[in-house]
């Protein structure tokens, strides 16, 4: 779901869907999502020459669990990204023909930027409705995906989930 505070921004809010349609890049782009999919199409955009900067109310960066790797993902894409975590108070409005976003920074100081478009790359619900997964026989989670073993990476009690994938090292 969009964000609630994105919404009066319309149709210059764009999703990881949208983007692939763009006929023209824009000059800068406010990148809402740093997990894989937000942190993957921000930094091609960043390569193409695109301003871009990552905002996420979360202070960690993506998906991470472990702190000490955490910590060095955001050492990494901090040399190399702009990075606004745990943003809070956030306002956005049409100004001129991008956007400008209004925020309160992890370190509690009132900011403002401008943007041409905002990506929200954050949110967003797998969409199985369509596989009819409830007809497969597997056991599906609360979300109507299908429970993996971590091990082999498989559904199910087939045969081949019962292999184990060999260790690397």
């Amino acid at each position: 779901r969009l964000l609630a505070a994105l919404e009066p921004l319309g149709d210059r809010v764009l999703t990881s869907d949208s983007v692939f349609e763009l006929q023209v890049l824009p000059r800068s782009i406010a990148v809402f999502g740093t997990g894989g999919i937000g942190l993957e199409l921000g930094q091609a955009l960043c390569a193409l020459g695109v301003r871009v900067v990552f905002f996420n109310p979360n202070p960690k960066l993506g998906f991470f669990t472990d702190p000490v790797i955490e910590a060095r993902s955001k050492a990494y894409w901090s040399a190399e990204l702009s990075l606004e975590l745990g943003v809070r108070e956030l306002t956005a409005e049409r100004a001129g023909e991008g956007v400008r976003l209004s925020y309160r920074s992890a370190s509690g100081l009132a900011e403002q930027a401008e943007f041409e478009r905002v990506l929200v790359a954050a949110g967003r619900a797998p969409n199985l409705e369509r596989l009819q997964l409830e007809h497969s026989g597997l056991v599906l989670d609360a979300h109507g995906a299908p429970r993996w073993d971590a091990e082999t990476a498989q559904c199910g009690a087939s045969p081949s989930a019962r292999r184990r994938r060999p260790r690397c090292g």
